[in-house]
């Protein structure tokens, strides 16, 4: 049995563990690719709000809550859910310093968005939606990157045997590393990362493809 069949089974079998939890705790289940309430039997969606503080010792983060949003998510409703999310718990909005949202136009709109009806303190793009717009390539790097990565997907993923003989080549050549790096197209620092290592096993692998023919 191939690696990729057990890592599939091991999150298979964890998502049904945890599918059982959240059907026993919240009353859901993931049906069609979407939570469904087994009471309504209806797709709920929810606004997940998150918070970072300082609680005098460290930094923490924590869930703060899940809002639910029916219909339509303007901006304007995103802000009249959020203001009473913020009543209803009783908790403070002149105590946030610093809101932070991915870039959906309901949320980022400078006009209509959540962050124009919050407009103090101003509210920031979320870091990790920005490395991911930072991390698409266009003209050149972006061919090359995909030339870099349909070699590595050839060697790597097209069959379990093809990904041995490689590593069994790396082996006899007494090679730095012993396997090539998968790139997942979220953060530049894989990107980075799977580059450099395929630079520096450029031998080995042009080996390789040669005895590949």
């Amino acid at each position: 049995m191939s690696l990729s069949t057990l890592k599939k089974r091991k999150v298979d079998s964890e998502n049904r563990q945890f599918n059982s939890e959240w059907t026993r705790k919240y009353l859901f289940v993931f049906a069609t690719g979407k939570p469904v309430c087994i009471l309504c039997s209806e797709c709920i969606s929810h606004s997940c709000a998150s918070v970072r503080f300082f609680d005098g010792e460290c930094f923490r983060e924590d869930l703060l809550g899940l809002i639910p949003l029916d219909g339509h998510t303007t901006g304007e409703i995103l802000f009249e859910k959020v203001i009473s999310f913020f009543r209803e718990n009783q908790l403070e909005l002149d105590r946030i310093n610093m809101p932070v949202t991915d870039g959906a136009p309901a949320m980022s709109g400078r006009t209509r968005g959540l962050s124009a009806r919050l407009a103090d303190p101003p509210i920031r793009h979320c870091l990790i939606h920005q490395s991911l717009m930072c991390a698409k390539l266009s003209g050149e790097l972006k061919d090359t990157m995909d030339s870099v990565m349909a070699i590595i997907n050839f060697i790597c993923s097209t069959s379990s045997l093809q990904h041995r003989l490689f590593r069994q080549l790396l082996s006899d050549m007494s090679a730095q590393y012993t396997d090539l790096l998968i790139h997942k197209d979220i953060r530049w620092l894989s990107k980075g990362n799977a580059l450099k290592r395929f630079c520096e096993l450029k031998e080995e692998i042009l080996a390789f493809l040669h005895n590949s023919k």
